[in-house]
């Protein structure tokens, strides 16, 4: 019925091949800080994680169940774009950017509620809390967090059978956004 556990983890993100080629990409011809060249290096270093993961679970039945997981994670060699005028035109180089700590939590909830109750209908109910943080050592902050990570992701559900073969439901998902600075220069 109830289950605790705690992992930890090594993990490793390589760059894609696209992102080595040591030649040089032109976007457009108005080259702009926005609209900058981009160059790949043949000596980017894949993103490096130790990682230590704690979480809960407890059922309710054979589908109904809450659990709470939390996690959190040390990045070296972060892989992050760098702006540059090189030769009076904008560049946009990737390059190991330091080190990252992430952490987060996650807790769902799900329920059939006739497991709860016979008084109650065949539905399904769930819901999903995802909550990140991150800090780059770096970048100066504030806001120097990873622009990958979403910051919230709320989602909820519902499922119905309204006859044996007909079943109907929904889903909401909320996922928000944050303002993220990504070097001293690039908000």
């Amino acid at each position: 019925q109830t289950q605790w556990r705690l992992a930890m983890n090594r993990s490793f993100k390589l760059p894609s091949v696209a992102n080595l080629v040591p030649r040089r990409f032109r976007v457009d011809n108005n080259n702009t800080p926005l609209d900058a060249d981009f160059l790949g290096p043949p000596q980017l270093r894949p993103a490096r994680a130790w990682g230590l993961e704690l979480a809960y679970e407890h059922y309710f039945g054979s589908t109904s169940l809450i659990s709470a997981n939390l996690y959190r994670r040390q990045i070296d060699d972060i892989i992050m774009e760098q702006l540059s005028q090189s030769d009076g035109s904008w560049l946009n180089v990737l390059s190991n950017h330091g080190r990252a700590s992430v952490r987060g939590l996650e807790i769902e909830v799900k329920t059939k509620l006739a497991e709860l109750s016979s008084r109650f209908p065949d539905m399904e109910l769930r819901a999903t809390l995802n909550r990140n943080w991150s800090r780059m050592d770096n970048v100066p902050g504030p806001d120097n967090r990873l622009s990958q990570q979403v910051p919230l992701l709320i989602s909820t559900g519902a499922d119905y059978q309204l006859l044996p073969r007909l079943r109907i439901g929904g889903d909401y998902h909320f996922q928000a956004s944050n303002t993220t600075r990504e070097s001293e220069y690039m908000r």
